[in-house]
């Protein structure tokens, strides 16, 4: 099996192979994690709005912003865009701490009948998306 890890904090290399029912990792941890590698993928229905003169969904329409609602996540992207999670000032020689927020992502689309708003993880970090929401021009 391919597995992943997070060692103290850190996300200790990009895949490891379970050989004889144990891995070697690319360094010494106190706290490791190990489990299935799996890449997790949000994507909501496409963007629905009711108006006074009916429905949108089959109209074209522009997604202007996306807001994703987070809590204590690291490694969110949004339309393979990484929401930040480190700032200036952080100390390099620690690991990043969980964020909560809300990330507004601009310019999101053309206009497109169909279109929304991809959440994806690409490490084995914690990610919990409280909710997704969007600007749009109809």
């Amino acid at each position: 099996k391919t597995v992943r890890a997070r060692g103290d904090g850190y996300v200790c290399q990009v895949a490891a192979q379970v050989l004889g029912g144990s891995i070697t990792l690319d360094d010494d941890y106190t706290n490791v994690a190990v489990g299935l590698e799996y890449n997790p993928l949000i994507e909501p229905n496409s963007v629905h709005v009711a108006t006074q003169s009916g429905s949108t969904l089959y109209v074209k329409k522009r997604i202007v912003r996306a807001f994703v609602d987070y809590y204590q996540s690291l490694g969110i992207y949004i339309n393979d865009n990484l929401i930040p999670y480190q700032e200036f000032g952080d100390e390099l020689d620690t690991p990043p701490t969980l964020k909560d927020g809300v990330f507004e992502y601009n310019n999101l689309s053309d206009w497109l009948i169909r279109e929304s708003a991809t959440i994806t993880q690409k490490d084995p970090l914690p990610m919990t998306i409280l909710g997704i929401g969007y600007e749009v021009d109809v």
